[in-house]
C-alpha cells in the first residue's frame, strides 16, 4: 500500500516542532505548513491524505481552509487541533468545515497518535470502497462486453445484466451494501451434508449463503467441523451446486463483495463511535482533573488564613478572660473607695459603655467565631477530598461519609431551594475509588437540584441487604418522560436546554458504577420526581 501523507497546519512553529518530534517514528510522510495559503499550495503539488488544521490563524483561518479543502479535495480526511474548546467552535468546524475529528490543545500525545492513525485507516477504508466501486463498474463493463459478443445465451445474459446493473446503481446511489441477488439454487447445507448441530453454523436454518457465515469468502472466523472439513468453500458441493450457473456465480461474487463492504462499514462505524465516546470522556476527565487541581489550590489558600484566624481567636479568648478578670478586680477596688464622686462617675461610665454586657457577650462572639472557622475547615477538607485524584489502588470507603462529604461540596447548589433529608443505615465499608464515587453522587445531586424549579425535597437513604450496599437518591423535581428515561445513561443525551449540559454526566456515572461491579437504576414520573438506586457489592474490607 502507498505510504500515506499527513499535513499539519498551524501558525505556531513551536507547535509544529513538537508534533514533528511526536510523529517522527510514525509510518507516514509528515508535512507542515504555517499558513492556510501555503497549505493550499502544498495540496496542489502533493498527494495529502489527512490534514490537521488549527482554527485560529492569521489571514486565512482554519475554518476557511477546511471549506477550501472540502470543495477541492473532498477525499482528504479533515481533523482540527485547536485551543478553542467551546461548543460553538466545535459545531462550526463539524457542520461548516465537515471535519471528521476535533482535538483540543493541549493535546494528549497518545490520543493524537491514535486519532491520526484512525484517520489514515479511515482514508484507506474509503479508498478500498472507491476501488471496490471501480471494480464493480469494471464488472459491469465486462458484462456488457459479454452481452455484445454472446448470442447463444443472449436473453439469459440480458436479464442478468439488468439485475447486476440495478444492484450496482443501488449500491453506488443509495450506499446500500446489504443487497443480495436472488439465487434459487441455494440449499440447506446441513441437509445436503447430513451435518450435526455442532458441525455447521447453518444448522436448522433456512437456505442461506453459509460461506458468508463460516467459510473462506467472507473472511470470517471459521467454526466447527464444517470449516475443518471444507477449508475452502469453493470445494463444497453445496457451494458448487449454488453456483453452477455462470451468471449466478457472477451474482454470488457480487454478493460476497457487498458482504465484505458491509462488514468493513460496520467495523469502521463501530470504531468511529468508540473513538467519539473516548474523546468526549477524555475531555470530561481532563476538565475534572483541572477543576480538582484548582479546588486543591483554593482549599490550600483558604486553610492558611483559617488556621491563623482560629489561632488568633483562641489567643483572644485567653486575653479577654484576663481582661475580664482585671475589670472585675478593678470594680471591686473602686467600690471600696471612700470617694463617692469617683465611684459614681466610674459606675455611670461603665453603664454608659455597656461594659457588663460586652464582658458577658464577648465570650459568645469568640465561641461563634471559632465554630465558624471549624465549619470553614470542614468545608475545605471536603473540598480537598473531592479534588484529590484517585490512585490506581482501591481503598476502603464508607459510603455514608462519602455522601456527607459530597453534600458539603455541592451544598451551595442545594441550600437555596431544597430540603435534604438523610436516612443512613449501618453500612460495611466497600473497596473502590472514592473520588470517582463522589463524582457519581455529585452528578446525581446537582441534576436533582436543577430539576427542582422553585422549592423541593431531596431524600438520601442507605441500607445493606443480601451482601450489597444500596444508595437511594430521590427528588421532587420535574421528572423525566417515559420515552426519554431509557436514554438517560446514553453518552451525549441530556434533558437540559442547549448549551446547559454535555450529556456525559450520567453516562460517566453509569460507567463508574459498572467499574465498581455495581448497578444503577432510575425511576421517574413527570411532575413527581426522579429516584436513582445504586447497588454496590459489600466486599471484605482491607485491613
Amino acid at each position: 500500500m502507498k505510504k500515506r501523507s499527513v499535513l499539519f497546519v498551524d501558525d505556531e512553529p513551536d507547535v509544529l516542532n513538537a508534533i514533528n518530534r511526536l510523529m517522527i517514528d510514525e509510518p507516514y510522510d509528515i508535512l507542515f505548513s504555517e499558513s492556510g495559503e501555503d497549505a493550499l499550495n502544498i495540496l496542489k503539488n502533493k498527494d495529502v491524505h489527512v490534514v490537521v488544521v488549527d482554527l485560529k490563524m492569521p489571514k486565512m483561518d482554519g475554518l476557511s481552509l477546511l471549506k477550501e479543502i472540502e470543495q477541492y479535495h473532498p477525499d482528504i480526511i479533515r481533523l482540527v487541533l485547536s485551543v478553542l474548546s467551546d461548543s460553538d467552535s466545535i459545531l462550526s468546524a463539524t457542520n461548516e468545515g465537515n471535519v471528521h475529528r476535533y482535538i483540543t490543545k493541549p493535546w494528549n500525545d497518545r490520543e493524537l497518535k491514535i486519532i491520526v492513525k484512525q484517520a489514515v485507516h479511515q482514508f484507506n477504508e474509503q479508498q478500498e470502497k472507491r476501488d471496490l466501486r471501480k471494480k464493480l463498474e469494471e464488472i459491469n463493463i465486462r458484462l456488457v462486453t459479454i452481452n455484445k459478443e454472446t448470442t447463444i445465451q443472449n436473453n439469459k445474459l440480458h436479464k442478468a445484466l439488468n439485475v447486476a446493473n440495478l444492484l450496482i446503481h443501488s449500491v453506488i446511489s443509495d450506499k446500500d451494501y446489504d443487497i443480495m441477488p436472488e439465487n434459487n439454487h441455494l440449499k440447506k447445507c446441513y441437509e445436503v451434508k447430513n451435518c450435526h448441530k455442532m458441525d455447521c453454523p447453518c444448522y436448522e436454518k433456512e437456505a442461506m449463503r453459509c460461506w458468508q457465515v463460516a467459510g473462506t469468502y467472507c473472511g470470517g472466523e471459521v467454526q466447527g467441523e464444517f470449516a475443518q472439513k471444507y477449508g475452502n468453500c469453493a470445494q463444497c458441493e453445496v457451494y458448487i451446486s449454488a453456483n453452477s450457473d455462470p451468471i449466478i456465480q457472477i451474482h454470488e461474487q457480487f454478493s460476497n463483495m457487498m458482504h465484505l463492504i458491509n462488514v468493513k462499514n460496520d467495523a469502521l462505524s463501530h470504531a468511529n463511535e468508540n473513538l467519539k465516546l473516548s474523546q468526549a470522556t477524555i475531555i470530561q476527565q481532563e476538565k475534572m482533573a483541572s477543576i480538582g487541581q484548582l479546588a486543591a489550590g483554593v482549599a490550600h489558600e483558604i486553610n492558611n488564613p483559617t488556621g491563623f484566624v482560629n489561632s488568633n481567636l483562641n489567643s483572644l479568648d485567653k486575653y479577654v478572660g484576663r481582661l475580664t478578670e482585671f475589670i472585675d478586680a478593678q470594680t471591686e477596688a473602686v467600690e471600696s473607695l471612700g470617694d463617692n464622686n469617683i465611684k459614681n462617675s466610674l459606675v455611670e461610665k461603665k453603664k454608659k459603655m455597656k461594659i457588663d454586657y460586652i464582658c458577658s457577650d464577648i465570650k459568645d462572639v469568640i465561641k461563634e467565631s471559632l465554630e465558624g472557622t471549624d465549619r470553614i475547615g470542614n468545608i475545605v477538607n471536603n473540598l480537598k477530598g473531592f479534588a484529590r485524584l484517585d490512585t490506581d489502588k482501591t481503598k476502603n470507603i464508607n459510603l455514608n461519609q462519602c455522601l456527607d462529604s459530597t453534600l458539603h461540596v455541592v451544598w451551595n447548589e442545594l441550600k437555596y431551594k431544597t430540603t435534604v433529608e438523610k436516612d443512613y443505615g449501618d453500612l460495611p465499608s466497600i473497596e473502590g475509588y472514592q473520588q470517582q464515587l463522589t463524582q457519581v453522587f455529585v452528578n446525581i445531586l446537582v441534576n436533582a437540584a436543577q430539576a427542582i424549579e422553585k422549592q423541593g425535597d431531596i431524600k438520601i437513604k442507605t441500607y445493606n441487604s443480601n451482601g450489597s450496599n444500596f444508595v437511594i437518591i430521590s427528588d421532587t423535581g420535574s421528572g423525566i418522560s417515559e420515552d426519554r428515561i431509557d436514554k438517560i445513561f446514553e453518552p451525549f443525551f441530556t434533558t437540559k436546554e442547549v448549551g446547559k449540559g454535555t450529556g456525559l454526566g450520567m453516562s460517566i456515572a453509569y460507567d463508574i458504577v459498572l467499574k465498581h461491579k455495581g448497578k444503577i437504576d432510575v425511576e421517574s414520573e413527570v411532575g413527581t420526581g426522579t429516584t436513582f438506586t445504586i447497588e454496590l457489592p459489600a466486599v471484605e474490607s482491607k485491613t
